[in-house]
C-alpha cells in the first residue's frame, strides 16, 4: 500500500533531481531513500525515474504522479491545519478569461480576509480548465460555452468524469472602443463588422469551433482579418485605440465602460452562451470552494434583480 511518507519523499526527489540532495534535505541515509523509491514503483508497477548524466528525470508516469503528489501533499497540509487556532485556507479556481473572474475574487477575498492560506484564480482556455481540475490543480473551474462547443464539451467533461453546474446565460456582443467608427450605433450588423479586424485570443480546440457559426447568415470564416492576444491590457488598447473590434458576453458591462469601450448588441445574434462551474463527480467541495460558487451564484442573482 502506498503511504504518504513515500509520496514526500518522491516529490522532494523530483524536485531535486538527486538521490542525494533530497535524502540530505529529508534527513534519510541515501540508501533508505532509494529503497522507499523503489517500492513506489514496484506498487505502482510503473518507472518513474531515469537516470541521466544531469542527474535523475522523471518519467511521463513520474510526471503525472508528481501532478497528483502535490495535490495529495496539499491536501494533507490542509488536514494538519484543523487543529490550528487560525486554520489555513486554500482556494484553487481555473477560470476562463472574463472580467467577472475580479468581481467573485474580490468578494470572496473580502469575506476571508483575516484568514490564513492561499488563494488562486488562474485564467486559462476551456482544454486547460478541464486538465487542471481533473489533475487536481484546481479544485473547481469556470467555463463559458456556446451551442456550437456544447457537444464536444459535454463528451470531455463525462470523459475525465467531472460535473458541470450551469449558472447563467448570455449571447455575444461587439466590444469597441471609440476610435472604432461603429462605436455610436445602438447595435450594429454582422455585415458592417466584416471590414474590421476581430481581436481575439489564439485558437485553441474549442474556439476553433466558432469558425461553424452563423450571425444572421454570415459565417465566421469570412472574417479576413485578426489579431490574437492572450493579454488583457494589451486588449483593452486595441479596442480603445483602434478599429478592432472583439466579441464577447454582457456579463459585466461596467467593468470595460471604465475603459471607454462599449458592448453593443449585434442584430438577430443567435449565439447562446453558458457560463457555469465544474467539478471532480463525486468528490465533495471544500468549504472555500462552495464558498467561492456561492459567491458566483449570488453575484449572478443581483446582477439579474438590478437589471
Amino acid at each position: 500500500m502506498i503511504q504518504i511518507q513515500q509520496l514526500l519523499y518522491f516529490q522532494k526527489v523530483a524536485e531535486t533531481k538527486s538521490m542525494n540532495k533530497a535524502s540530505a534535505l529529508l534527513y534519510v541515509t541515501q540508501p533508505n531513500l532509494s529503497k522507499q523509491m523503489q517500492n513506489l514503483e514496484k506498487d505502482l508497477k510503473v518507472i518513474l525515474f531515469e537516470r541521466t548524466n544531469k542527474g535523475i528525470v522523471l518519467t511521463e508516469a513520474g510526471k503525472r504522479l508528481l501532478d497528483y503528489t502535490k495535490a495529495i501533499v496539499r491536501q494533507v497540509e490542509l488536514v494538519n491545519s484543523i487543529s490550528v487556532e487560525n486554520p489555513v485556507k486554500y482556494l484553487s479556481v481555473s477560470a476562463y478569461p472574463d472580467p467577472a473572474n475580479r468581481h467573485f475574487l474580490e468578494r470572496y477575498y473580502r469575506k476571508n480576509r483575516e484568514s490564513n492560506g492561499e488563494i488562486l484564480l488562474d485564467e486559462q482556455r476551456i482544454d486547460a480548465i478541464l486538465a487542471n481540475v481533473e489533475s487536481m490543480h484546481a479544485e473547481i473551474g469556470i467555463i463559458q460555452y456556446n451551442q456550437q462547443q456544447k457537444k464536444q464539451l459535454f463528451s470531455m467533461i463525462r470523459n475525465k468524469n467531472l460535473e458541470f453546474h450551469e449558472t447563467v446565460h448570455d449571447t455575444w456582443y461587439a466590444y469597441m472602443g471609440n476610435a472604432h467608427p461603429l462605436y455610436g450605433r445602438a447595435q450594429v450588423n454582422i455585415r458592417e463588422l466584416l471590414q474590421y479586424p476581430v481581436l481575439r485570443a489564439k485558437d485553441d480546440f474549442f474556439s476553433s469551433l466558432n469558425y461553424f457559426h452563423e450571425i444572421d447568415g454570415i459565417s465566421f470564416l469570412e472574417f479576413k482579418k485578426h489579431i490574437f492576444s492572450n493579454n488583457v491590457f494589451t486588449q483593452i488598447h486595441m479596442l480603445r485605440n483602434t478599429d478592432a473590434f472583439s466579441f464577447g458576453t454582457n456579463f459585466v458591462p461596467d467593468d470595460y465602460g471604465n475603459f471607454g469601450i462599449r458592448i453593443v448588441p449585434i442584430e438577430n445574434c443567435n449565439v447562446d452562451v453558458t457560463l457555469g462551474w465544474i467539478k471532480r463527480k463525486n468528490e465533495t467541495l471544500s468549504p472555500e470552494a462552495r464558498e467561492f460558487t456561492e459567491i458566483m451564484e449570488e453575484f449572478f442573482r443581483e446582477r439579474e434583480t438590478n437589471t
